[in-house]
């Protein structure tokens, strides 16, 4: 196992998660709160960037199976998605609230959007080059756990320029004048750069030798066959069948990815209607989740190490049931707290075992297509369970606050909808576990 290579590319997930944590925290409310556009006109931004990832993903992840190639990959997806981030922030900074503005900034956010699936489809598929079968679990979980703490430093540093103050110390920034949510941006990105910047140098993979003309050469076949490149996804997909254990789980997956996933989004408006917490209030529940999160990452891939990817998973979403059914019922924010802050543990083996259990379930030397649809469905899901969600909410209007346990109930069917799918898969790597 090398361990520096091991570190980089859990350091690159410290890194990402930086950008995905401020941007999906505060492109939102610049958008509708600040600049008055509908929640529908973002979500359809949301939809409009998988859809393009859809198209694009697949081929990309085909190509690099052929060259084995994932860095350059890697690269080009990193510098894009900062790129995009950073002039979110200064047209922001720079023009007036206008439609134009708008527009510009939501291509920008789409083109992020692309580009941060992208960084995960190659990132995530490094995974096995790096580490032993036996080891693949915690290794997996050492990025989840990088992930979070990147999410808590990145968070808390972002918020200085957002808040004009450092959160929990009461100290203002005099060198910030008129701080305000698109103050987020620019720093998001360069703290990205940053923390990315030693994995983007120092990862390795097999190089090739190949002369510059060789390389333009090749870029221009793969060019002017693209629309074979297309023709070889779309028989992919109908053969998924030759992967059926590939299939099943992804199909799992999206079921509990779609609810545990919700119920982080969903939960600081939970705990407003239901516990009338402020936000100053939410914020130590929120970090304490985090940190239960970095801890189970950790916890949960040595785990599946040791009883096997499936047995762990499905302990996990057991413990999901039990934790959103004891929430069901509470009715104290102490409380409240305590089992959210325990759930978060389970967020983060959740992500850990998923991961390092899919590459079992796929071919060594065709990880760059089949993460593009891991990716895909990972974040598909997230448009789906929020529908989910908020259909609860609307329906049941007229409940009061029974609304939000109705709506968590359905996260918790969900839940148990992948857990029997995850049940009835058989997979190899349960022969080969260790003990």
């Amino acid at each position: 196992m090398n361990k520096s290579q091991i570190a980089l590319w859990a350091l690159y997930d410290f890194a990402i998660t930086i950008l995905e944590l401020n941007v999906a925290l505060y492109f939102s409310e610049w958008l509708v709160i600040d600049n008055g556009v509908s929640e529908l006109v973002y979500g359809s931004a949301i939809a409009v960037s998988i859809l393009i990832a859809l198209l694009i993903l697949p081929v990309l992840g085909l190509l690099s199976d052929r060259d084995q190639r994932r860095l350059p990959y890697l690269y080009f997806f990193t510098f894009l998605g900062a790129a995009t981030v950073i002039l979110i922030g200064a047209f922001g900074l720079n023009i007036d609230r206008s439609p134009a503005l708008v527009v510009i900034s939501l291509l920008l956010f789409v083109i992020m959007n692309i580009s941060y699936q992208g960084s995960l489809v190659f990132y995530n598929s490094i995974l096995s080059s790096i580490a032993p079968k036996k080891s693949m679990g915690f290794v997996s979980g050492i990025g989840i756990a990088a992930g979070y703490v990147g999410a808590i430093i990145g968070g808390w540093i972002v918020s200085m320029f957002v808040n004009d103050s450092i959160p929990f110390l009461n100290i203002s920034m005099p060198f910030i004048d008129n701080s305000s949510r698109i103050h987020a941006f620019i720093p998001s990105a360069l703290l990205f750069l940053l923390f990315a910047a030693p994995a983007l140098l120092f990862l390795q993979e097999p190089r090739l030798r190949e002369p510059l003309k060789s390389r333009l050469q090749r870029m221009k076949a793969h060019v002017q066959q693209a629309p074979s490149y297309y023709q070889a996804v779309l028989e992919d997909i109908r053969r998924f069948g030759q992967y059926p254990s590939a299939l099943r789980f992804l199909i799992a997956f999206f079921f509990f990815n779609n609810a545990i996933g919700t119920v982080m989004i969903f939960a600081p408006l939970y705990m407003e209607n239901v516990f009338h917490l402020a936000d100053v209030q939410k914020l130590p529940i929120m970090i304490s989740a985090l940190f239960a999160a970095a801890f189970g990452g950790l916890a949960g891939g040595w785990y599946a190490d040791r009883r096997g990817n499936q047995r762990a998973l499905s302990h996990v979403l057991v413990a999901w049931m039990v934790v959103l059914g004891i929430i069901l019922f509470v009715s104290d924010s102490r409380v409240f707290g305590i089992v959210f802050a325990v759930g978060g543990i389970f967020f983060g083996a959740t992500w850990a075992i998923s991961r390092a259990y899919f590459i079992t379930l796929i071919p060594e030397t065709e990880q760059g297509k089949f993460f593009s649809f891991y990716s895909i469905f990972e974040r598909f899901a997230l448009i789906i369970g929020p529908i989910v969600w908020g259909s609860a909410v609307v329906l049941f209007a007229g409940f009061g606050t029974v609304k939000y346990q109705i709506a968590l109930s359905s996260m918790i069917v969900l839940i148990v909808i992948g857990f029997v799918l995850l049940r009835r898969l058989h997979a190899p790597e349960m022969l080969t576990k260790t003990s």
